[in-house]
């Protein structure tokens, strides 16, 4: 079992696999001493608590590390226009994405993107780019157009223990090999220990083979194959 998406920062462990995943300078410093796969990156809402230059210092110590070969992806990073509809604000998220993209296609690694309320805009961005590994986040099931887009282009979307009606529509439109999962611990969890998110993901996994109409074994064995092929690992 392989989530691709939490936030361990305080020496959590666990039984499973994990993608450790970074928001900001500090965070990703726990991230780097964590003993699970890594992902560093700068959150984009991160850009209204960190001054220009810290951010700065940090992309380029995500350079250096991606050269390194000490991290394994990129992220979370991307566009979020909740908090803040600033132009300014949201040209400097839109930079700093597409500086991040850029970082990915040149060192092929995995990008993980979040998109709040700018699903549309992250989608069109995405099409200039043609030799990316992008992970879709959280991404809000909205539209089946922009949906079919990314699957078109190859790009992966993790699935969390959230149900509707509606992702269940998405997850039978996108081809297993695909999809990931997600716990997005601590902050999509509501409130799950550990323990129980190690019963909530199974059963995420036994959704979507409920939904592809696929043994659940068979659903885990791709899901994690398709996870290991992200990273370039060999011991899957």
């Amino acid at each position: 079992m392989f989530d691709f998406h939490c936030h361990f920062f305080n020496n959590e462990k666990v039984d499973w696999f994990v993608l450790n995943t970074g928001l900001n300078p500090e965070t990703n410093k726990k991230v780097l001493k964590s003993n699970y796969f890594k992902a560093l990156g700068i959150h984009p809402t991160e850009v209204l608590n960190w001054k220009e230059d810290q951010i700065e210092v940090e992309f380029y110590n995500i350079e250096k590390l991606l050269k390194e070969k000490k991290i394994h992806a990129i992220g979370e990073v991307g566009l979020d226009f909740k908090f803040s509809k600033d132009p300014k604000i949201i040209e400097w998220q839109r930079e700093l994405f597409e500086r991040f993209l850029n970082l990915a296609e040149i060192y092929d690694v995995p990008i993980i993107i979040h998109s709040r309320e700018a699903e549309e805009e992250v989608s069109e961005l995405l099409k200039t780019y043609y030799n990316l590994k992008a992970v879709l986040h959280s991404f809000n099931y909205s539209r089946l157009d922009l949906v079919e887009d990314l699957v078109e282009e190859g790009y992966y979307f993790t699935i969390s223990f959230a149900y509707s009606k509606k992702l269940n529509y998405f997850i039978e439109k996108i081809p297993i090999e695909q999809i990931l999962i997600e716990s997005d611990y601590p902050f999509k969890s509501h409130g799950r220990t550990l323990d129980l998110i190690k019963k909530f993901l199974p059963k995420t996994i036994e959704k979507i083979a409920e939904i592809k109409n696929l043994d659940k074994k068979e659903t885990e064995k791709i899901i994690d194959k398709s996870s290991f092929k992200l990273l370039k690992l060999e011991t899957f």
